[in-house]
């Protein structure tokens, strides 16, 4: 007598609980603030392949018709379709209607999306799913797909590889790795929270409990007794409780634990009462049917608006959002993955064209658009003289920003803050000038080192980007910064105290960006200065660009089709008022001793039509808030009265 085959029966509710899984996820990325834990959707994603992937699997073992390649055959089929679309659409439509220097890093995100290791890459190289670098990318929301394709590739063959051994070994190796990723994720939380978040070994313990409920032998209770309703609702019940209390410092927590428990107790309890009115309804249902194709465009869409609004466009609307995704993914549902995914001849075509797409994304990663056309040529920027600051770090973290102007130069050694930073020789044979600051104050160094060579004033410059000039006395440990670690900034701080301590210079001149100084710290550093100098200059930064951002201004005015005026100046956009006021007030108040006294500098760029960004076809500014060295010039006379005041030459 021939072996009964084993057949899958399609579970209605299983779809059901995909539209649970996805709409938290897309409410959370539309910023809906009483999802905090939205984001485990995900979570409850994995649980469901884990579950589907295993059943499918384990029949075809038991039915003798197991093959690994007509598995990954499926899986092309159900994957790449809509894959391919989001990223060759997101692609094309990112590159025509944004300013083509934000999606510099993108050309990486692409292929390790196409290659199926995006989670790999936003861990290295952009951080926590929070950071801003992360949520700047349309393909962020890949990192999940990776875990799974990964998961695709290696689960069946260790399934099978164990089933032909020795088929009671599947469920005890299965629990031991499920209990194993498991503690590795408890662990995780606590010590490496980033890595915990995006990759396999610490997310297998949620494909794993799908896993092991494929194995289970489901012995449904009867409908009379309600248990498998009460195992619905107590699913149910702890998904939201996963969803609704979430931690609201956004870092991967211990909700991700309910959402599984919860997922696993509504497939234990399978179909009945409560999952038929619930999640057996036609609308959860199609929800859950387009739930992938939803999950693969939402984020794009979302980070397409984001990013307008960021490059100074009107706001969009959620529901004008919510449209776009959800008409972009039942087209993809309708019009891609649902005809692919039945046509098993589809598969070559498929892989032949997804060898292409990352062909083409490995061409096209770096590229760039300088928005000069022959219209604009931005003025030469010389680089920051002084800027102390490890040179391979900041000629990295300015690339893009300079787009193909002169990269910083250095005039010191990496270690030349110990020895009292980059010192201009005058008539003295130690500093009468000490000038502090960051890259706020680097905007003036190439017209300070001028200054003191006219006067023959011995100048010492320990000034490092992103380090502020203010710090606590005595030193705080274990405060590292953009380009130091927490012992080199530690060093850097208790260099500056020593230096001036034995200089005892007639001057010290301070810049930085005035709206991010404490006040407390600032009075306080100041007092500890005033007894080892005899004058104090504050030196005002110049307005912000509107709208910028940390962006080549002269590229991104000529994205925003604003030229320069070659006969005069050009302003552009609304200086903010109430923050040049806040920082005026905090100098006017740091200044009240007699031997501080502030330099302002905002007017000199600003007027009721706007921040002067343009003199003729010379840029001003660098990005939003530094200046090129043109723009700096332009400020050298009330520079060269304050010089020559404070060091009595007049």
């Amino acid at each position: 007598m021939a072996e009964k085959r084993l057949e899958m029966s399609y579970r209605r509710e299983i779809d059901g609980l995909r539209s649970i899984a996805i709409i938290p996820v897309v409410l959370y990325h539309l910023g809906a603030e009483f999802v905090p834990g939205g984001y485990l959707g995900v979570d409850v994603f994995f649980v469901i392949s884990g579950f589907l992937i295993t059943s499918l699997l384990m029949r075809d073992l038991r039915n003798g018709d197991f093959s690994i390649t007509a598995f990954w055959g499926r899986r092309v089929r159900r994957i790449m379709p809509a894959l391919l679309g989001v990223v060759v659409g997101s692609t094309v439509i990112f590159h025509l209607f944004l300013f083509q220097h934000d999606l510099i890093p993108h050309g990486g995100q692409r292929v390790a999306a196409l290659l199926a290791v995006a989670n790999l890459y936003f861990w290295r190289h952009t951080g926590s799913y929070w950071d801003s670098a992360s949520e700047a990318s349309p393909f962020l929301h890949f990192w999940s797909l990776s875990v799974e394709e990964q998961y695709y590739l290696f689960f069946p063959v260790l399934l099978w590889l164990l089933y032909r051994s020795n088929r009671r070994w599947v469920a005890p190796v299965l629990a031991f790795g499920t209990v194993g990723s498991l503690g590795w994720f408890v662990f995780g939380v606590e010590h490496a929270p980033v890595a915990t978040f995006y990759l396999l070994p610490t997310r297998a313990w949620e494909l794993g409990a799908g896993c092991l409920l494929a194995l289970v032998p489901l012995r449904r209770f009867s409908d009379h007794t309600g248990v498998n309703g009460l195992g619905t609702v107590g699913g149910l019940g702890l998904i939201g409780l996963a969803y609704f209390s979430a931690s609201e410092h956004l870092e991967i927590g211990y909700g991700a634990i309910a959402a599984v428990a919860g997922t696993a107790l509504v497939i234990l309890a399978g179909s009945n009462r409560v999952s038929g009115w619930g999640l057996e309804n036609p609308i959860a249902v199609y929800v859950g049917r387009i739930s992938y194709s939803l999950y693969l465009w939402h984020w794009p869409v979302i980070s397409f608006f984001r990013m307008r609004g960021e490059q100074g466009d009107q706001a969009v609307p959620a529901l004008i959002q919510v449209a776009c995704f959800v008409g972009l993914s039942v087209m993809s549902y309708h019009a891609i993955e649902t005809p692919l995914r039945r046509r098993p001849r589809a598969t070559r075509s498929l892989l032949a064209a997804y060898g292409v797409a990352i062909l083409l994304a490995l061409a096209v990663r770096d590229y760039r658009h300088d928005y000069v056309g022959g219209k604009l040529v931005p003025a030469a920027w010389h680089g920051w003289e002084h800027d102390l600051s490890p040179s391979a770090e900041i000629a990295g973290a300015l690339e893009t920003l300079i787009a193909g102007l002169d990269a910083p130069r250095r005039t010191g050694e990496p270690d030349a803050y110990l020895r009292g930073g980059d010192i201009v020789a005058g008539a003295t044979a130690t500093p009468d000038v000490v000038v502090l600051g960051d890259s706020h104050m680097l905007n003036w160094t190439g017209m300070l080192t001028a200054l003191a060579d006219e006067t023959h004033v011995t100048t010492a410059f320990l000034t490092m980007s992103g380090v502020s000039p203010f710090f606590d006395i005595p030193v705080r440990k274990g405060q590292a910064v953009r380009f130091l670690n927490a012992d080199q900034k530690e060093a850097f701080d208790r260099s500056r105290l020593l230096h001036i301590d034995q200089w005892r210079p007639r001057v010290v001149i301070i810049g930085t960006r005035w709206d991010l100084v404490r006040a407390e710290q600032a009075k306080a550093f100041l007092d500890w200065l005033r007894e080892r100098c005899d004058r104090i200059l504050l030196v005002e930064s110049p307005p912000t660009v509107p709208g910028v951002g940390n962006r080549n201004l002269a590229q991104y005015l000529s994205f925003r089709s604003v030229q320069p005026n070659s006969g005069g100046r050009t302003y552009y956009g609304e200086p903010d008022t109430a923050v040049i006021e806040r920082t005026r007030s905090l100098m006017r108040d740091l200044a009240v001793v007699e031997s501080i006294e502030w330099i302002p500098i905002a007017d000199l760029f600003m007027a009721e039509t706007g921040v002067w960004v343009y003199d003729g076809a010379n840029v001003l500014y660098l990005d939003d808030d530094h200046l090129t060295e043109y723009g700096a010039q332009l400020a050298r006379d009330r520079w060269r009265r304050a010089w020559r005041a404070a060091l009595g030459l007049d």
